[in-house]
């Protein structure tokens, strides 16, 4: 279990998804230009992106 943990932890895509996410919120913050809401749905816009993108990836997996 900590093995896969650690596995997903360590992914690009992982970490691609976090700065996807936190992009929209930093840019809010720091500029004002975006409304807090367009960058909270564009941070969950992209979580959910990486979500059922993994759940794809790891059905495929399975399948196999």
């Amino acid at each position: 279990m900590w093995d896969e943990i650690k596995s997903k932890v360590i992914s690009r895509k992982f970490w691609m998804a976090i700065v996807g996410a936190l992009t929209p919120i930093a840019l809010e913050t720091m500029s004002g230009v975006i409304d807090p809401a367009t960058a909270l749905y564009a941070s969950t816009t992209v979580i959910v992106s990486y979500i059922l993108g993994q759940a794809y990836t790891d059905g495929q997996i399975a399948s196999n």
